[in-house]
């Protein structure tokens, strides 16, 4: 009879500590998967975000995000240990099938780092110690589409090779126009001879073309200027657009162009997708003025602060910089804008073709009007103060170019290189 007793006591006692430093066991393991899946992903973010450097250096922006997320999310009630991040582009691939750029997170609560988890019966058994460890992995992917597309194509960045009638091969700078076509009698012409015109090559997957990039052109500030006034450079200005005819649920004509550029229409629009043009008269001033203020009155506390303030912008060179003072983790003043190939559209007519092609999306984020440039004490650099000058002041835009969450659609390959997308994906994939 004793031995039953002491039986069923020894094999309670086991039961006991399998209920209760096994379940320790299994919540610090989920403890540990969040905090792994928390770090991986704000790795991510940062990566598509913030830090592009190649590779993300230790200590920098993608590496201590990482890091810093996975140890605020404690795990039995202390900060687990976590490793240093490995990210794809140190040789360390994703896991197989997965595409885009990966950031790993590992992290551990063990006796081998120091900070095993407590055996509160286990030592009856003879346990003396017990650990969790988790991994997770999150990707940066391109994106290719959006759902709240602008209703302006802008023209893409291209090679200079003359200004006017002067050949000349120099650095593109936001104060350029496009020379390969000029209107002669009303008609678009060619300049002669072919080999100096200006040229532009669209992105590809294999390769950047000429245009904007996050690699050269984060920060830069561009004024984006509507398409029936050359400004103060000429007939096609860096920064000319042309007006986009979107679809409005419950409204058109002017109001519909205002609630495009203060809101979404919902309907998704990927690179490559060819997009009617508005060609009503005039510059829609009123619309666009009304529509800018909406839109800063979404986040009116937002500003571009450069990573150094004393900074110029330099032809070919990145200006770092980052929105401060938003109220959301992603500014609603950050908006896709779509990029035209300006030489197929003018080579089409005189006054431009019916529809555009998107060659590629940026992040463009919208610092105001140039009428209300003094106003909202908007920095703006020398080309900008040159570009705002001339008509229409009301209708053109100020904003710097900048990375934007985007949308994949599509198991299709990607009509641009990663090298060319300012559009980013960010996925917990393992």
């Amino acid at each position: 009879m004793l031995v039953q007793v002491a039986l069923s006591l020894l094999m309670l006692m086991g039961f006991t500590v399998f209920v209760i430093d096994y379940g320790v066991i299994w919540v610090a393991r989920g403890q540990a998967q969040n905090a792994a899946d928390a770090g991986a992903l704000a790795g991510a973010v940062a990566r598509a975000f913030e830090d592009r450097a190649t590779p993300p250096a230790v200590g920098g922006a993608a590496w201590t995000a990482a890091v810093d997320t996975a140890v605020r999310n404690t795990v039995w009630g202390r900060q687990p240990v976590v490793g240093d991040p490995i990210f794809s582009w140190d040789g360390q691939p994703c896991p197989p099938g997965i595409g885009g750029r990966c950031a790993r997170v590992n992290v551990f609560r063990n006796v081998e780092n120091g900070n095993a988890l407590p055996v509160l019966l286990g030592g009856l058994l003879g346990v003396v110690s017990q650990g969790v460890r988790a991994t997770a992995t999150a990707r940066t992917a391109m994106g290719t589409t959006t759902n709240c597309l602008k209703p302006w194509a802008v023209a893409d960045k291209w090679i200079e090779r003359r200004s006017g009638n002067t050949v000349r091969n120099a650095p593109w700078t936001p104060s350029e126009q496009f020379d390969k076509w000029t209107k002669v009698k009303g008609n678009n012409v060619q300049y002669q001879p072919t080999t100096s015109q200006d040229l532009y090559v669209r992105p590809t997957p294999g390769s950047v073309g000429t245009g904007f990039t996050p690699g050269n052109d984060l920060g830069l500030q561009l004024v984006l200027m509507p398409g029936t006034d050359g400004g103060p450079h000429g007939d096609y200005p860096s920064g000319w657009f042309v007006k986009l005819d979107l679809p409005c649920p419950q409204s058109g004509g002017g109001a519909c162009y205002r609630n495009n550029i203060s809101g979404c229409n919902g309907i998704n629009y990927s690179i490559g997708e060819v997009l009617t043009v508005d060609n009503t008269p005039g510059n829609k001033v009123g619309p666009t003025e009304q529509g800018i203020g909406d839109l800063l009155a979404k986040d009116d506390g937002a500003r571009w602060v450069k990573d150094n303030p004393a900074s110029v912008w330099v032809p070919g060179s990145p200006q770092p910089g980052r929105v401060s003072g938003s109220r959301y983790g992603t500014s609603p003043r950050v908006v896709p804008v779509a990029l035209m190939d300006i030489d197929v559209y003018l080579a089409d007519s005189p006054n431009g073709k019916e529809t555009v092609t998107i060659a590629n999306m940026m992040g463009f984020f919208v610092e105001g009007t140039c009428a209300q440039a003094k106003d909202r004490n908007i920095v703006l650099e020398t080309h900008s103060v040159e570009a705002c000058k001339g008509n229409h002041a009301k209708a053109k835009i100020i904003g710097r170019l900048t990375p934007i969450p985007g949308l994949i659609i599509t198991t299709d390959p990607s009509p641009i290189s990663e090298e060319s997308s300012f559009m980013s994906v960010i996925q917990l994939v393992r």
